[in-house]
This record gives structure tokens, C-alpha cells and sequence, in this order.
């Protein structure tokens, strides 16, 4: 038996004629115009950026030189990140810190001056930079950089206000200056937040230099237990336990016991620094 063509057509399903269909071309994504934006966007980025990125490694390359004492491959790395980066702020930053350590006084204290004058609202960078002028035997100058800290201070939290204050009465009192008004700034820090070492210290300092010297060791003695407690449980760095240890000390000298002033500065040595005028 014959089959009818027409018949057969007429049989054939919708799927089989969808599927006999020529299929649209399928769309490719112009990948190399992708990857024109892609450069335009981040090109400046990664122009702006990778210099910085150099000048990075190169600072803490120069840090890990330092601290091996290899100071002219330290000078490299930091000539080497200035070659990337002139304008790089933590090279610059860490220049200036070197220049101290290197009684290279002139040259950091320009140094800081710059730094803060880019960055004014800088809170430890100016206390760095008061650290620097003291450092350099011009404790006024210094004194005038914790009193725009304290201007700054005003409207701080209690504790910000707090050490601000006990700064500005310690840095009046190891400069000799100015040491009623230290005395009042620091009683003003421990009615604000309490007494600790910090306090007590430049308290006693501070009485210390007035010729107040029971009222000195009053406040000495239980700073120094608190730093000692303290540095045992290694919560506390040896230069902060050498310093209170040198003020009692010479307290200790003012008084005229040489047994209780020697046992201070042999403590003192025996953390790694030497009781003079230059520990502070």
C-alpha cells in the first residue's frame, strides 16, 4: 500500500519543523573592548598606586636593615623608595626619625615641621614632633607644641583630655619651666580619670623639681611598684620602668642616700640605659 505524501506532511509534529529551523547566531561578547574599559579605568589606578606600592616595601625593607644595625643598607632602601615615591609619607616620616637617632637635629626638626604642617589635626605626629624639639635641647619650643595639642584637646574625650594634660605638666617639668601651671595640668589629669603611673610620675617629677622631695617619693614609690608589677607580667616596655626608676633616683641624691639612689640607677642599667639627663 502506497502512502500519500500530503498525508505524511500533514502528520509531521510542530517540534520537528521548530527543530528543522535554522537556530540565531549566537552573540559573543566583544571581549576586547571589556578589556579597553577595564584598562582605562584601572590603568590611572595602578599608575598612581604601584609607585606608592614600591616605595611601601622599600620603607619596611629599610626598617628590618636598620634593626640589623646595617644603617647604609637602610639609607638605600629608603633613597631607593624616595626614587619611587619623593613625596612618600611614612619614608619621610621614618627619615626624620633616623635623623633624630642620628643627632641629625637641624635636618629632622625641618622634617617635622613639614609633616605636621601637611597633616596639622595629627595628634601623635605633633606629640612626635614636641618629642623631637625636646630632644633637641628646646624644651620651649616643645612646651608651645603640647599647648596647641591641649587647644585641641578641648572638646576630646575625658581620657584623650587626660593624657594630653599629663603630657604638656610632664614636658613643663623635665624642661624646668612653667612648673605651677605643670602641677595644676597634672592634677587636672587624675581628677579627670584617676591616678596611675603615668600621673604619678610626672607628679612626682614635678615636686622633684620644686625641691618637694617627700612629697616627690610619695608619688614615686608607688609608681615604680606599678611599672615594676607591670613589667613582670610584660605589659609594660623597659624604657618607661628606666625612666621612673632614674626620676626616683635623683630624688633618692637630693636626699643624700646614695644606697637607695645607686640601687635606682643600677636598675636603670640593668634595663639598658644610662641614668642622665638625656632619659626621659
Amino acid at each position: 500500500m502506497s502512502v500519500d505524501p500530503a498525508s505524511s506532511s500533514s502528520t509531521d509534529s510542530p517540534e520537528a519543523s521548530a527543530d528543522t529551523a535554522e537556530s540565531p547566531p549566537v552573540r559573543r561578547r566583544p571581549r576586547g573592548l571589556i578589556l579597553i574599559v577595564v584598562a582605562l579605568v584601572l590603568g590611572p589606578v595602578i599608575y598612581r598606586e604601584y609607585p606608592r606600592e614600591m616605595a611601601r616595601w622599600r620603607v619596611a625593607a629599610a626598617l628590618n636593615a636598620r634593626s640589623a644595625d646595617d644603617n647604609e643598607k637602610a639609607r638605600q632602601l629608603l633613597d631607593e623608595a624616595f626614587a619611587w615615591d619623593p613625596e612618600n609619607r611614612p619614608a619621610r616620616l621614618q627619615q626624620a626619625r633616623w635623623q633624630m637617632q642620628d643627632e641629625q637635629l637641624d635636618e629632622a626638626l625641618a622634617a617635622y615641621d613639614q609633616l605636621v604642617k601637611e597633616s596639622p589635626a595629627d595628634t601623635a605626629l605633633m606629640m612626635e614632633r614636641a618629642d623631637a624639639y625636646l630632644r633637641a635641647g628646646k624644651p620651649e619650643t616643645a612646651i608651645e607644641v603640647w599647648k596647641t595639642l591641649e587647644k585641641q584637646a578641648a572638646h576630646a574625650s575625658t581620657a584623650e583630655r587626660a593624657v594630653v594634660l599629663n603630657g604638656l605638666a610632664y614636658f613643663r617639668a623635665v624642661g624646668n619651666i612653667e612648673l605651677d601651671e605643670a602641677l595644676e595640668d597634672v592634677e587636672l589629669a587624675i581628677k579627670l580619670i584617676g591616678e596611675d603611673a603615668a600621673k604619678l610620675d610626672t607628679r612626682g617629677y614635678i615636686h622633684y623639681r620644686r625641691g618637694d622631695y617627700q612629697a616627690a617619693l610619695a608619688d614615686l614609690d608607688p609608681a615604680v611598684k606599678e611599672v615594676e608589677q607591670k613589667f613582670t607580667q610584660g605589659g609594660l616596655d623597659a624604657h618607661t620602668v628606666a625612666v621612673i626608676h632614674y626620676h626616683r633616683g635623683l630624688v633618692h641624691q637630693a636626699l643624700e642616700d646614695k644606697v637607695a639612689a645607686e640601687a635606682d640607677f643600677e636598675r636603670v642599667r640593668s634595663l639598658g640605659f644610662e641614668p642622665n639627663d638625656r632619659l626621659y
